[in-house]
């Protein structure tokens, strides 16, 4: 994603305005671009890209998109664009990453008989994505899929074919990238009428202990006429197991179209439902996806370019559209939000709790970038990173839904708290930076003792510890030993200029020194 938005830099010139035109070859007059018509989210998704095309919005806590791919590296996504077969539609994705999680709440419509595995097959000329919204023809059930989001909801409109049983399967035991040690934990579906239903999931991969509850209202009664557990029947009374699949028919529909609103919160049941009842009250599909455009044609016209490529234009707006699809919010709309720490917070006004901080692939390119055209934004990612240490202990590398995952080298937030400060963006504490960036660029066995986290150990490696005893991190000693001299010397000169920024020289003095350890 990087290198390509780079790319598309140097090649072009960049106005920062809230306006957009090319310039016509023949005439040379303005020709008026809007930015949405340029985004294609299938970019990405073929090859390594790793990125999926369902909707979701800037920063938003739900991406909704279709599964068509389980296992391996090429699933971290969810989606790859060479497959023609689809498990369904879940609420979470991550985009562009190496390795894959998420997946939560898998939704599939279909008809004929339950069988052993519900997949749905399509042609790739039925399937169209853009921002805010997807829709394909699922062609072995008949049925026309169509989504789009709000921040913290899905909604999906499924159009059956005449005169046939309109069913849709609810799979809570699903999960991708099963190779990589992810499994699901439990599950949980209640019956609240017969036009709701709300539950939960948890999961362990990536993200080690990932809770998603969610809420979900139908556009018309349906009945449940079948639950299993991996392949066991269970009662409808006890909807509960670690790979729980439940399949409701609409039997009283006149109409071919049903509607599905899902809300989800890693905090509760309750916090789901009230995610869906304050953005999505209505059922006007119509609405939320033209709200969705809107949402990122203001985001995207942040940059206007000038061109009379229209590749050009679709690669820069598609490459910008992938920076916005993460750092992701995770806090419910009463501010409650899961912390690093595993229990339930509620944030100040003015916070917003964000998780998916990539910072090792970020902090070169994303991060500068977004701290040019928002700010704001950068200001509220600051303030997060600086709260994940509050409650962990210790800064993240790569926090994932309320986890530490210990991915990657050294200790990257602190470029990204650096720059902030250092451009004057937010209400930073520089006293409290200098000491989250100090802290967790030391080596604490007591702190990894005291982190409920089964990579806690990657956290915090003995290259520190080299560090600080021999001035250099030794081949024979660390694996990729060049990368994290040459990671954490950078690192350490920003640790010197925040500590700078809060007035004290001889940490500035040390950092200083420590980054010529390369």
């Amino acid at each position: 994603m990087s290198s390509t938005f780079l790319r598309c830099l140097a090649n072009l010139c960049l106005v920062f305005s809230f306006s957009q035109c090319a310039v016509d070859e023949k005439t040379e007059s303005p020709i008026k671009v809007d930015p949405i018509s340029f985004v294609d989210p299938f970019i990405g998704t073929g090859f390594h890209g790793h990125t999926f095309p369902g909707p979701t919005l800037p920063y938003g806590m739900v991406q909704l998109s279709p599964d068509t791919r389980l296992p391996g590296w090429d699933a971290s996504s969810g989606y790859h664009y060479s497959d023609s077969t689809i498990y369904g539609f879940s609420h979470t994705h991550l985009s562009g990453t190496g390795i894959g999680d998420m997946g939560d709440i898998l939704l599939l419509p279909y008809t004929g008989a339950e069988t052993t595995s519900l997949i749905a097959s399509f042609e790739k000329e039925t399937e169209v994505a853009s921002a805010g919204y997807y829709s394909v023809d699922l062609a072995n059930y008949g049925v026309k899929a169509e989504l789009t989001v709000t921040q913290r909801t899905g909604m999906h409109r499924y159009t059956y074919p005449t005169s046939s049983e309109q069913k849709l399967s609810i799979d809570l035991g699903h999960i991708l990238q099963a190779n990589w040690g992810h499994k699901s934990l439990e599950g949980e579906i209640e019956i609240v009428d017969d036009k709701t239903i709300k539950g939960k999931r948890r999961s362990s991969g990536w993200a080690h202990d990932h809770p998603v509850f969610f809420y979900a209202q139908f556009s018309t009664p349906f009945e449940v006429i079948q639950a299993k557990d991996g392949e066991k029947l269970i009662e409808n009374a006890s909807l509960l197991g670690k790979d729980l699949q439940v399949s409701l028919l609409f039997p009283d529909n006149d109409q071919q179209i049903v509607l599905v609103k899902v809300g989800i919160s890693s905090v509760s049941e309750a916090g789901a439902q009230a995610n869906l009842e304050a953005e999505n009250p209505d059922w006007n599909f119509e609405t939320i996806r033209e709200k969705a455009i809107e949402e990122w044609r203001n985001a995207l016209s942040k940059i206007a370019i000038q061109s009379t490529n229209e590749s050009v234009l679709k690669n820069f707006y598609t490459a910008l559209y992938h920076t916005m699809v993460a750092p992701m919010v995770a806090q419910d709309v009463d501010g409650q939000y899961r912390g690093m720490d595993k229990q339930i917070h509620q944030a100040t006004p003015g916070f917003t709790n964000y998780t998916v901080f990539s910072l090792w692939d970020t902090f070169r390119a994303l991060h500068p970038l977004t701290s040019i055209i928002d700010q704001k934004r950068t200001g509220e990612w600051v303030a997060a990173l600086l709260q994940k240490y509050e409650e962990g202990g210790v800064l993240p590398k790569w926090p994932l839904a309320s986890n530490y995952t210990g991915t990657m080298i050294g200790y990257p937030a602190a470029s990204v708290i650096a720059d902030a400060i250092l451009k004057g963006i937010g209400d930073i504490d520089p006293k409290q930076a200098l000491e989250a960036t100090v802290y967790s660029s030391e080596y604490h066995p007591e702190t990894i003792a005291q982190l409920a986290e089964p990579r806690a150990s990657r956290l915090m490696p003995k290259h520190f510890d080299y560090i600080a005893k021999m001035k250099y991190i030794p081949a024979d000693s660390v694996q990729l030993s060049v990368s994290y001299g040459l990671e954490c010397a950078y690192y350490d000169f920003c640790i010197s200029r925040i500590a700078l920024a809060a007035g004290n020289k001889d940490l500035a003095e040390k950092y200083a020194r420590r980054s010529l350890y390369y």
